[in-house]
């Protein structure tokens, strides 16, 4: 089964447990209990830094509802998806979250994008019980066990855990040095203090922390910076353009590491 079949699935058990579960519906509608529609709201980061990883998804949201839709939608009901853009900042962002819930009476969250935005909003999704599948996946969403929220992967922890793993226990790499460059973001902190955990559980030290703004068009000074230490590994935790920012420099400059990513930087785009 896929990582999108899977994700689908997860969809469509929270929406039949919310919608026919034991607690009597209310008089007035109740957004978990729509007689007739199901609205889903969508904060995406559409004009931001981040805009080319998150709006993928917009696609393949919108299609798979259409198909839904055309089906005869869930147990009847049909599904409209709310879309607001965030730029990714986190005032922005708030103030979608108050528009989709106050006003538009949205029963979900899908693709709830950004780190910092998502550990703002957590809880008023708690408080509220609003379900939310969230796009980052750091662990602090999950552990402990959030009864609303839901994630899509491995956490971020999770993914530097294994390269850690795979490095000294795989590879068998003796002496590394190994590197960061992450951005300046709640996203870039949370790999920050997991790498530097797994440093410290294999007995090292974290040999340099490189700073990337999601915006960067270029990493010159970074890459020159990175030269100096001349580490033997790199962990990118970027996004794909910020990733491919730093690679086409790091090439320029001729930077010699073992390069080795998070999962914004193993996909397509950034190729």
């Amino acid at each position: 089964m896929s990582t999108r079949q899977r994700i689908v699935y997860v969809f469509l058990a929270i929406v039949a447990i919310v919608l026919f579960g034991t607690i009597p519906v209310q008089a007035e509608e109740d957004p978990a209990r729509p007689k007739d529609t199901i609205k889903i709201g969508v904060i995406i980061d559409l004009t931001g830094p981040t805009a080319n990883l998150q709006t993928p998804a917009l696609p393949a949201i919108r299609t798979y509802f259409r198909n839904v839709n055309n089906q005869g939608g869930i147990h009847g009901r049909k599904v409209k998806v709310i879309i607001e853009d965030d730029r990714y900042t986190i005032p922005l962002h708030i103030a979608a979250f108050k528009k989709l819930v106050y006003r538009d009476n949205v029963f979900m969250f899908m693709e709830v994008g950004g780190t910092g935005q998502a550990l703002a909003l957590v809880p008023q999704f708690t408080k509220l019980k609003i379900p939310n599948f969230i796009t980052s996946t750091s662990r602090i969403f999950v552990r402990p066990t959030l009864p609303y929220h839901f994630t899509n992967g491995a956490t971020y922890e999770d993914e530097i855990e294994i390269i850690f793993n795979w490095l000294i226990n795989v590879l068998k790499v003796k002496d590394p040095k190994i590197g960061l460059v992450r951005p300046d973001t709640e996203h870039g902190k949370v790999g920050f203090r997991s790498t530097n955990e797994q440093a410290k559980k294999y007995g090292l030290e974290l040999a340099a922390d490189v700073i990337l703004s999601p915006m960067a068009i270029e990493a010159c000074s970074e890459v020159l910076r990175l030269k100096k230490v001349n580490p033997t590994h790199l962990i990118l935790h970027l996004t794909p353009v910020s990733g491919a920012v730093f690679l086409k420099d790091a090439k320029k400059f001729g930077l010699k590491a073992f390069y080795v990513g998070t999962k914004y930087t193993c996909i397509e785009t950034m190729l």
